[in-house]
């Protein structure tokens, strides 16, 4: 749990639990008062410095240290931190390098440069704490043991972090658990009245808590990992079995070893599975890649099958596969299936999730192909609105030069196209595709196209 959480909700929970402890049961209903009063707060730069400034006061009390490797500087911090020799002893450079060299790499894959700590408190952890623009990355000294020195598993666990951050789940939980506490003290109220028993009220409630602050804490951290993964091996180039390597190690911890932290985590054996299919993927990816650019044909035929055998629901696997069919000059219609089956599961995968894929330079590429195939198939609007998803300049004039020839725009809001778009031609050539017929009459001669404004034709995504 993020200390900015974690420091105010159990101050919440001691407090509002010792009171439903005292012999009078009238404040039991409120219970959960405590929990919600300080999120209303929590996003003040401020208070996140000083919070955290508490945090460190309290590890210093303990004989903890923590000193500041890199990112940007938090003067409020300055009195707390100690040296590099007070954490790691009186050779600090063989830690601090390494440390250096990952943060940099990260911080320009992730976009995003916050402060980077380390602490000698005896726990095997690491933490994010702020928001993207205003962040701390904690390590712990047990956990870089842990790792020792092992490059692409520090990298996954501080683009993990760093992942944290530029997603906003600090400030997200926070608000998330504002929320379940307001619906945990309506339970205890409406039990209590029900029954007029503050300890089963009191249970519910906190039945209710932990059930759902734990699925939202699991859902984030699904969410980091799969982030995390992409921004350490997809963008920052690192090795794609770091998170593999450092879950196994994680997963031989005894139970009664184990860091109480992860109770409300993804169980490691969970986490160690899917880290393992994203690295297959990966080394799919890298072989195609390859193969691809030796324009080796015969070879790239044969690694689909194996590949979508392996790894169903890679949206990398079946665009390749569609450039394949495109190669053997398969038909249209199913040319067409496999780009609609590769965007699919990028943009909803269950096994490899979605934010492990979405920074693939084969993303953009699927979507131009699903695009121009809608096109070729004589699905027109289709495509028009599919290009919308087509995000950089040059895979834009591409996808025009290969199938409406001519500059055009598609706007207007898809919710209140029922019916009909409108196309709008001017004197230079260039067209418009809209369902807003005021724009359109404003840039020249009209008419109307009656079939209905759909996305793409999606296949259900698996799972939903």
């Amino acid at each position: 749990m993020d200390w900015l959480v974690g420091i105010y909700l159990g101050i919440g929970v001691l407090k509002t639990l010792g009171r439903c402890t005292n012999a009078n049961p009238a404040p039991c209903p409120d219970w959960v008062v405590g929990m919600t009063r300080p999120f209303s707060r929590l996003r003040s730069e401020r208070l996140v410095a000083g919070v955290f400034l508490v945090a460190l006061t309290i590890g210093t009390a303990a004989h903890a240290a923590c000193f500041q490797v890199d990112g940007m500087q938090i003067p409020q911090l300055k009195s707390a931190l100690s040296d590099a020799k007070a954490v790691l002893g009186n050779d600090p450079s063989q830690r601090i390098s390494p440390l250096q060299s990952i943060y940099q790499r990260i911080a320009v894959a992730a976009g995003i440069r916050p402060a980077l700590l380390v602490c000698n408190d005896p726990i095997y952890n690491a933490e994010a704490l702020g928001r993207p623009d205003f962040g701390f990355i904690v390590f712990y000294t047990p956990l870089l043991e842990l790792i020792n020195n092992n490059v692409d598993e520090l990298a996954f666990v501080m683009a993990h972090e760093f992942s944290h951050l530029g997603l906003d789940h600090p400030m997200q939980r926070a608000t998330a658990h504002q929320n379940i506490a307001n619906w945990a003290r309506w339970i205890a109220n409406d039990r209590y009245k029900r029954t007029g028993q503050p300890t089963e009220a009191r249970k519910q409630a906190v039945d209710f808590w932990d059930a759902e602050s734990t699925k939202f804490t699991r859902k984030q951290e699904r969410e980091a990992d799969d982030k995390g993964f992409s921004i350490a091996v997809t963008l920052a180039k690192f090795g794609s079995d770091g998170a593999k390597s450092f879950w196994k190690k994680m997963s031989k911890f005894p139970p009664s070893d184990r860091p109480a932290y992860l109770d409300d985590h993804p169980s490691t054996p969970e986490r160690l599975e899917r880290a393992d299919l994203q690295a297959v993927n990966q080394g799919y990816i890298n072989s195609a890649a390859a193969l691809l650019e030796r324009n080796d044909w015969p070879r790239l035929a044969l690694l689909v099958d194996p590949w979508l055998r392996d790894v169903p629901e890679s949206g990398a696997g079946w665009y390749y596969n569609g450039l394949v069919l495109i190669r053997q000059n398969k038909a249209q219609a199913e040319i067409t299936q496999v780009f609609e089956t590769s965007v699919s599961y990028y943009l909803g995968s269950e096994s490899l999730g979605p934010r492990s894929q979405e920074d693939q330079d084969e993303v953009q590429n699927a979507w131009v192909y699903l695009c121009v195939a809608l096109f070729d198939e004589g699905f027109k609007i289709e495509s028009a609105n599919c290009s919308r998803r087509i995000l950089y300049a040059e895979w834009k004039d591409t996808f025009i030069a290969m199938t409406f020839r001519g500059v055009f725009l598609v706007g207007g809001d898809e919710r209140v196209a029922k019916t009909e778009f409108w196309i709008a031609r001017e004197k230079s050539g260039s067209k418009l595709i809209t369902s807003d017929k005021s724009i359109a009459a404003s840039r020249g001669p009209l008419h109307t196209f009656p079939p209905p404004w759909k996305a793409i034709r999606f296949p259900a995504i698996p799972g939903q």
